[in-house]
């Protein structure tokens, strides 16, 4: 995860990026990682006892999709089968995927369902990054005072 953000930091780094926009991305996944681990820990003990809670997810889509992801990256099937044959898990198949892609080839022998917690910390961290560089070049932003504000003002 932290690797994705330094390829892309350093891909972009001729933008003249503020050092608090990298603090800023490496915050925002640590704080994703941790509220994913403290949902794993939390639902199971004090959730209302639903199949997904127990496993330690929000949600019961997120779970059905995670566990199909799990399923197809151990079951050697091609994993563009994610966009025909399991509507029932991911109604695009995309999510279902990258999930199975990560599974199979940067996952153990085991579910590790904290893995898709790294990796979805770390796109959303990239969010900062393009967010920024993408408002920077569509505004023309030049620096002020605690803020960047547009040149037209």
């Amino acid at each position: 995860g932290f690797g994705l953000l330094a390829v892309a930091w350093f891909c972009i780094k001729g933008e003249n990026i503020p050092s608090w926009i990298g603090w800023l991305m490496v915050g925002a996944m640590i704080l994703r990682i941790l509220v994913g681990i403290t949902w794993t820990i939390v639902l199971p003990a004090y959730g209302h006892g639903t199949e997904a809670e127990l496993a330690g997810y929000v949600m019961s889509d997120a779970h059905r999709r995670d566990t199909t992801a799990w399923e197809l990256a151990e079951s050697g099937k091609p994993l563009v089968s994610a966009f025909r044959d399991y509507r029932l898990a991911d109604q695009y198949g995309g999510l279902l995927f990258v999930s199975a892609f990560v599974y199979r080839y940067f996952g153990g022998v085991a579910h590790q369902p904290l893995l898709m917690v790294v990796v979805a910390s770390a796109f959303s961290a990239l969010s900062i990054l393009f967010g920024w560089t993408f408002t920077k070049r569509l505004w023309g932003l030049q620096p002020g005072l605690c803020f960047y504000i547009p040149k037209v003002f």
